[in-house]
């Protein structure tokens, strides 16, 4: 079952099913699906935020959420 993600901002950063692995990430109408192995990690990137997803269980997910400087 998918479950949403947040970003700082409280936007949907992506949807992530925590017992497949599988991240699911759309923006702008374009849809991005990858499957995470155990150990591994994923960044999503909007504007100035980062959401960072690190798979640290056949069941879990570990997410860390921060704003980047932006670029004036």
């Amino acid at each position: 079952m998918l479950r949403e993600i947040k970003d700082i901002k409280d936007r949907c950063a992506c949807y992530v099913d925590d017992i497949t692995g599988i991240v699911e990430h759309e923006y702008k109408k374009v849809k991005t699906t990858t499957t995470v192995a155990v150990g591994n990690e994923i960044t999503i990137e909007r504007d100035t935020t980062v959401t960072k997803l690190k798979r640290v269980s056949p069941q879990k997910f570990e997410v860390e959420k921060y704003n980047i400087p932006s670029v004036a």
